[in-house]
């Protein structure tokens, strides 16, 4: 499926969005701009299927999470809640399946009885001849993105190393002579601490864990599970992305890992990674513009839509045990995925 093809599926279902959800112009004159990053199913004559749209750029505090007793997303980049969305969705889908006597899902089935087991316990899969894609307006905060995240600072030298090289202290660009490891967000070295791991680690580990993540994963065989295409703008760092996520990059030990069988269907799967050509309305795109990052994070799905500040759905505060108690079945909010 061609790349811009994914990219359109997830600007428009965006697009569709009311005025509220998305970034604007400040009184100042300063523009708003957001990631953004959507799910999108490919399915032998049936149209393109976008099942979520998302824009984030945000993550929690570590002192932050800990006042509000977890009730609260921890990392709201738009990759993160676009899986969230999609993990939803399969829950969804599962309910559906679970109530109807025939497979009536055109992306999901029952497994077979004599393929369930007790150690792979999953009573349905995604379709074989389901391709997941993924589409990111910005390439993946990270390694992936290091090089194009120091070229576009005024200043593009890296920050200055601090301390002693240690896992603790991987964020953001510091110690940017060292490429190929795993970094934590934030991106920014005046930001208060976070311990989520970036989105260029976490799609690598997609790669061999899949898309499901624990919610859905009683359910959900992860056979079928994993991306097949990452869709990126043409801004993005080839080699960077190739030392990143491949084989011939630093998931080379985990490939070889790999073929010794592991268990319950996991295996890596490297996704392809292809360019577009089509630019987000609310990204960084025009070089003579003044940008500032916007703090509304969006969320596009088939069943609902919402927006988010600091990890809570817009109108409430952050660890409110009145909201989750209140949630029912029309009631929708992806934290609980």
């Amino acid at each position: 499926m061609a790349a811009d093809s994914i990219a359109l599926a997830v600007t428009e279902a965006f697009a569709r969005l009311p005025k509220r959800y998305k970034p604007g112009l400040r009184s100042n004159g300063v523009h708003e701009w957001i990631p953004l990053a959507g799910i999108v199913l490919e399915k032998e004559g049936l149209p393109l299927y976008c099942i979520s749209a998302c824009t984030g750029s945000k993550c929690q505090a570590q002192d932050r999470i800990q006042i509000s007793n977890g009730n609260i997303i921890h990392d709201s980049h738009a990759e993160v809640l676009a899986i969230r969305a999609f993990n939803y969705w399969l829950i969804h889908q599962c309910a559906d399946l679970a109530r109807s006597l025939e497979n009536s899902s055109l992306y999901l089935k029952r497994r077979e009885n004599s393929h369930v087991t007790k150690f792979s316990p999953q009573p349905f899969t995604i379709r074989a001849d389901v391709k997941i894609h993924l589409y990111c307006s910005e390439s993946p905060c990270g390694d992936a993105s290091l090089e194009l995240s120091l070229e576009r600072q005024e200043d593009s030298t890296p920050w200055g190393e601090g301390p002693e090289r240690g896992p603790e202290n991987l964020l953001g660009h510091s110690h940017f002579g060292e490429v190929g490891v795993v970094r934590r967000k934030p991106g920014r070295s005046d930001s208060p601490n976070c311990l989520s791991k970036s989105c260029t680690d976490k799609l690598a580990m997609h790669q061999c864990t899949s898309l499901i993540n624990a919610a859905a994963a009683p359910l959900i065989h992860p056979e079928n599970a994993y991306l097949h295409t990452v869709v990126l703008p043409t801004s993005s760092k080839l080699d960077s992305c190739t030392r990143a996520f491949s084989q011939q990059g630093r998931m080379s030990p985990i490939a070889e890992s790999s073929k010794l069988n592991w268990p319950l269907s996991f295996a890596f799967k490297p996704f392809r990674i292809v360019l577009t050509t089509l630019d987000f309305e609310f990204s960084r795109a025009d070089p003579k513009v003044k940008y500032t990052a916007c703090n509304r994070t969006a969320i596009y799905s088939p069943l609902f839509q919402e927006a988010i500040i600091n990890g809570m759905v817009q109108g409430y505060k952050a660890g409110n045990i009145r909201f989750f108690a209140s949630l029912d079945d029309s009631a929708t909010v992806v934290s609980r995925v």
